[in-house]
């Protein structure tokens, strides 16, 4: 039982040398390491966003009747059950663009100019899509072409 004590003992003053061993460094801490941790707190602290975060209004790339859609910089999906219309919403979505209105779906942006998609469709639909659209939005197929062949305007990639 004596030994038993012993041994606790010494286990308690070893433990308790090593977390005086970590302090006493912590204290002697050179200032520079100080000053990088307090930099680094910064700029995570600028990052943090609370509901007092003032933050910049969303810019919305479409409209319908005065609600915006699409905000810019985002990535948006369009999930529905098939045969429901999506394809659809797209091209209506991209005349909007193209054209500046389309139905009553309205582009936001004066001069739109990079666009990516990315569909799971064939890219034989994909460039029956993008003819429809443009004959939607009154475009010359041909001209269209030129253009954004020697301009990045528009990109479309098939996973499908």
């Amino acid at each position: 039982m004596k030994q038993e004590l012993e041994t606790e003992n010494k286990n308690v003053q070893q433990s308790a040398g090593q977390v005086n061993n970590l302090v006493d460094a912590d204290l002697r801490r050179p200032a520079q390491m100080d000053e990088d941790r307090r930099q680094r707190l910064e700029k995570l602290g600028a990052l943090r966003l609370t509901t007092a975060t003032e933050v910049a209004p969303e810019v919305s790339s479409l409209s319908v009747d005065g609600i915006g859609f699409f905000a810019l910089d985002d990535v948006h999906a369009i999930k529905a059950k098939a045969k429901q219309g999506k394809t659809t919403m797209l091209k209506v979505c991209l005349s909007a663009w193209l054209r500046g209105s389309q139905f009553r779906v309205k582009s936001e942006l004066e001069e739109p100019r990079i666009l990516w998609l990315d569909t799971e469709q064939k890219q034989s639909d994909v460039k029956l899509i993008i003819s429809d659209v443009l004959s939607m939005a009154g475009v010359d197929a041909a001209m269209w072409t030129a253009t954004c062949s020697s301009t990045a305007c528009a990109s479309a990639t098939s996973t499908g």
